[in-house]
């Protein structure tokens, strides 16, 4: 088939894999999925979980402890923390 694309158009083609039959034995996302992969994906995004955990902290140390605070304090029960 043949078109007639003005000058100057995009043009994007797109193609598709071919479709698997069902008799293969591919695996599932699920069957692939084991608690060694999963620990290894721990270790591997350490550095991150790190630093989301220090962020957690100085969040709960700066921003939520103060406000916590203050509204316990509003209604006389921050004496307990004194």
């Amino acid at each position: 088939m043949i078109f007639k694309v003005p000058p100057g158009s995009l043009i994007l083609i797109v193609t598709c894999p071919p479709p698997t039959p069902q008799g293969t034995n591919d695996r599932t996302a699920a069957a692939r999925w084991t608690v060694e992969a999963e620990l290894r994906a721990v270790g591997r995004d350490k550095p991150l979980l790190l630093v989301l955990a220090a962020i957690l902290c100085l969040y709960c140390a700066f921003v939520a402890g103060p406000i916590v605070y203050v509204v316990l304090a509003i209604n006389s029960i921050a004496d307990f923390f004194k």
